[in-house]
């Protein structure tokens, strides 16, 4: 029997979404990343292939925060899981709306792939409503970028210290909004993105904030996987969660864990922004839209990327941090709204993925 989950959206609504037991997989176990890599496309419905590639897009913790409606048949809306937002760490719901963004742009890629053109209209409803409504239609062609999907994810290692021949740079440029490759800047921004990151860690309600989640993962019994709860396990895997769980850990492995932030932190040739001259929903998508697309760029030159986004969180312990990080990379009419560390390094490990079927909702 398939289990339900109540998962309520932004708008207020409560939705039950069904939980199956997908290609062996144990009810609410999330895909071993390449598991859900090796699925994805595996369906003959076009909405169903294009949101099994879809949810191999980027988000923040990986709380992969999508729900998609499917409508009649060739359309569906796409909402926000309000049970994974991170009110304290991104109270105005800034992050979450950019991976959204970047979940809408791996969708549009993949229904090209099949020859259909993801029609959207953004936030049809409101800021109460679905963030997007999507009708498919014929007549895409495929883009290249669409190869990189599967491949793509966050590598937080040290960086070699070369910088990326000019070319890739000029192919990286023409996505984002900028490449900061400048010497003294680079050595400012290693400073301060590590000094975001401590800042957070060092917040007592962030790091509750995180550790409520854990805790939310633990409460379920029908998520234990392995002698984890599966949300621990999906939320473990990002190096440096026990920097959150210090209650948990004694001080030399926190010692440990930020020296080795450290090292990665400053072991970076260069940072990447997506900037949009407002901060609208609207603005916040589109900036996910094209972080997305950059990051596929660099995967195809070979270019690792991790986010580096606590700075421009919109808490007030991180105010003084996103002021120097606007004086170093934006003019007065920009917001930024995302940066990343970029540079060579050998490949990392892709995360998990909770399987398609737990992001759509029952009919």
């Amino acid at each position: 029997m398939q289990r339900r989950k109540v998962i309520s959206l932004i708008g207020g609504g409560v939705v039950l979404a069904a939980s199956a037991s997908v290609l062996g997989t144990r009810e609410g176990e999330p895909l071993e990343a390449n598991s859900s890599r090796d699925i994805a496309g595996n369906y003959d419905e076009a909405r169903m292939a294009a949101l099994s590639w879809a949810i191999l897009a980027p988000s923040p913790l990986n709380l992969q925060p999508w729900v998609a409606q499917l409508l009649d048949d060739d359309k569906l809306l796409i909402w926000r899981d309000k049970d994974l937002w991170l009110p304290e760490s991104d109270p105005d719901g800034r992050v979450m709306t950019i991976s959204m963004g970047c979940f809408l742009e791996v969708f549009r890629l993949a229904a090209a792939e099949q020859g259909l053109n993801a029609q959207t209209q953004l936030v049809p409803g409101g800021e109460e409503g679905p963030l997007a409504q999507i009708t498919l239609r014929s007549g895409a062609q495929p883009d290249p970028l669409f190869q990189q999907v599967s491949t793509r994810h966050t590598n937080r290692q040290s960086y070699e210290t070369r910088l990326p021949d000019d070319t890739a740079l000029e192919t990286l440029h023409n996505e984002a909004s900028s490449i900061i490759t400048d010497s003294e800047i680079v050595e400012a921004l290693r400073e301060l993105t590590l000094n975001g990151m401590l800042t957070e860690v060092s917040t007592p309600r962030i790091r509750q904030e995180r550790l409520n989640l854990l805790q939310m993962g633990e409460r379920d019994a029908n998520t234990v996987v392995d002698g984890e709860t599966a949300l621990a396990k999906m939320i473990g895997m990002q190096p440096g969660l026990s920097l959150f769980a210090n209650e948990r850990q004694d001080t030399q492995t926190l010692q440990e864990a930020r020296m080795s932030l450290a090292t990665a932190m400053r072991a970076t040739p260069a940072y990447a922004t997506v900037k949009t001259g407002g901060n609208s929903r609207i603005d916040q998508i589109e900036a996910g839209r094209r972080w997305l697309r950059f990051w596929l760029t660099a995967t195809a030159q070979g270019i690792a990327v991790q986010p580096v986004c606590q700075v421009l969180q919109s808490y007030p312990e991180q105010a003084a941090h996103r002021a120097t990080l606007y004086e170093l990379v934006a003019d007065p009419q920009e917001t930024v709204q995302m940066l990343g560390r970029i540079g060579y390094a050998p490949p990392g490990k892709p995360s998990p993925r909770w399987p398609i079927e737990t992001r759509v909702l029952a009919s």
